[in-house]
């Protein structure tokens, strides 16, 4: 009896990059939208996961791989570096020196709408003087 050949299906973006690799042991009971690239035996397209590409599937968080005419081919340094420039930046949190002083300039708004609010109060007691003396 003859073992029967292991299946690597990819699933791809709208731009034919690579989403997903999955050899026979990992595919998902529905491959819809999915697209068989290849089949063999060995670890290689059982487990084609980790062993069916030279490289990782992601070049940090952009996708390595595209599929060009049936073929799992590596994307050009040029288009990565094109994908990572539209990622957005990451926010740069404030320094234990610009907190403090933001909070500093905080408690001197609180305390001068502190007094403000005393003088309203201190205003309204002296017109009411007048107004019910």
């Amino acid at each position: 009896m003859q073992t029967p050949k292991s299946r690597v299906y990819v699933l791809l973006d709208s731009e034919s990059r690579v989403l997903r690799l999955e050899g026979e042991y990992s595919l998902p009971a529905d491959l819809t939208g999915w697209t068989k690239i290849d089949e063999g035996f060995g670890d290689r397209f059982s487990l084609a996961q980790s062993h069916y590409l030279d490289k990782p599937l992601y070049d940090g968080a952009v996708l390595r791989y595209k599929l060009v005419d049936g073929k799992v081919i590596e994307r050009t340094a040029e288009e990565i570096e094109a994908d990572k420039a539209k990622l957005p930046k990451p926010v740069i949190p404030k320094t234990n020196a610009e907190l403090e002083s933001e909070n500093a300039k905080l408690k001197q708004q609180i305390s001068a709408l502190a007094d403000q609010q005393s003088f309203y109060e201190d205003c309204i007691a002296e017109m009411a003087q007048v107004v019910y003396a």
